[in-house]
């Protein structure tokens, strides 16, 4: 039975490598929604872990994981998984789901693709926590652009951050001061 110990590990093993003073840890197995394997992808400085989890072979669905407890958070619009990805300190969580940017919070999923752009698929890879969601974004009969989401005035504004002269680009990861990295195909 695979869960996630695996991912267990390699934190512990993370914060070991951090610190060159001997210190204790525990390893937590944070179980399953009900299948045969979970896998941890996210955590934040509240202790909050987030990830999937399987419930049958082969839907899996985004979970909450806080005070030992496992929250299956869904999905979105029909589809029959979910992964949640990232999740800041507010505790707001980004989660692929139906091939659309939507981030889940106040215990409910919401949208951050603003309509007004035509795509094909989003998808969301980490938030801070200064309210900026970073992925990607398909348009139509395109590749895919790593683009960054920002909560301004009550609504959620779209930017392109570029190729480095290629067809593509994705964003893997966002800092509180707003830097990003990812990849992106050459010219």
């Amino acid at each position: 039975m695979y869960k996630a110990l695996f991912t267990h590990a390699l934190i512990a093993g993370a914060l070991l490598g951090s610190s060159a003073v001997a210190q204790e840890y525990a390893i937590t197995d944070l179980g399953t929604l009900g299948g045969t394997r979970s896998e941890a992808r996210g955590l934040n400085n509240i202790g909050q872990v987030v990830g999937f989890s399987s419930l049958t072979v082969p839907h899996a669905h985004a979970f909450l994981w806080e005070d030992g407890e496992m929250l299956d958070l869904g999905t979105v619009g029909g589809a029959l998984n979910s992964f949640a990805y990232a999740i800041n300190d507010a505790g707001y969580i980004v989660v692929g789901s139906a091939f659309h940017a939507t981030l889940w919070f106040d215990g409910e999923f919401h949208d951050v693709q603003p309509n007004e752009y035509p795509v094909v698929t989003t998808s969301v890879t980490d938030i801070n926590n200064v309210q900026q969601v970073i992925g990607r974004y398909d348009p139509q009969f395109e590749s895919a652009r790593a683009v960054m989401w920002s909560w301004v005035e009550g609504e959620w504004v779209m930017s392109e951050l570029g190729t480095l002269g290629g067809t593509f680009s994705l964003a893997r990861a966002i800092n509180d001061n707003g830097a990003v990295v990812g990849y992106s195909g050459t010219g």
